[in-house]
């Protein structure tokens, strides 16, 4: 069985990265060079992302930790492609587990955020094609499955869902990899978008991303986000 170390760090964002969880990471901007003289709007919106620290606050045993993972109050919810564990905040054990059937077309669950008692979980086929993406809706209390809404065949794998400012967002990933048995990229890195959604997850508005940070993704994708 495989135990992937949980990391929790203290504050309210969440993150996963090569199958350790960060939960909680507290953000604070590192040391930065003196303000330069103004810069053209396009110079400006290239510029390098800022970059940030944290500190660990509490670190947890998971047998399951390799996707992303959800977090409210009280417990926080492991994502592992056909599973999505609750684990207890204070003592780090395991309570409860959904777990899809293997007929089950719930194959590749990449992260999920909780919204009112209910974990909205970001799915899709990856790496089939064409690609298929979906949300899938959990009861936090009871751990089954209660809706899902489909995008069908869309702008790419769905691989991070948020609420905010009234509206939830959404990264749609596609890649430069040609996966086994096929011919052609996966949908090419370049196409990767964040969507903004309404309350029924039809689309609002969409954004590409600056190439200098595509370029950073190469040849995968964004596959978090918050």
């Amino acid at each position: 069985m495989l135990t992937t170390r949980t990391r929790i760090a203290a504050g309210v964002t969440a993150a996963a990265t090569a199958g350790a969880l960060a939960l909680g990471v507290s953000l604070a901007p590192a040391d930065a060079a003196p303000p330069a003289a103004a810069a053209p709007v396009a110079a400006a919106a290239l510029a390098e992302p800022p970059v940030f620290t944290a500190t660990l606050d509490r670190a947890y045993e998971t047998f399951d930790a390799n996707q992303g993972v959800a977090v409210d109050d009280r417990y926080f919810y492991v994502v592992d492609n056909r599973r999505i564990t609750k684990h207890d905040r204070a003592s780090g054990q395991p309570l409860l587990q959904f777990a899809a059937e293997s007929s089950s077309p719930m194959i590749h669950m990449d992260s999920g955020v909780v919204v009112n008692g209910k974990l909205y979980a970001a799915h899709s086929n990856y790496s089939d094609s064409p690609m298929e993406s979906s949300v899938e809706v959990f009861d936090t209390r009871t751990m089954k499955h209660v809706n899902t809404y489909s995008f069908g065949i869309s702008r790419g794998s769905l691989t991070w869902l948020d609420r905010f400012d009234g509206a939830w967002w959404a990264g749609f990933a596609n890649y430069d990899i040609v996966p086994n048995g096929q011919t052609k990229p996966y949908g090419e890195t370049y196409n990767t978008q964040v969507v903004k959604l309404d309350d029924h997850f039809q689309v609002v508005e969409a954004w590409t991303i600056p190439k200098p940070i595509l370029d950073r993704f190469k040849p995968m994708s964004n596959s978090g986000g918050s």
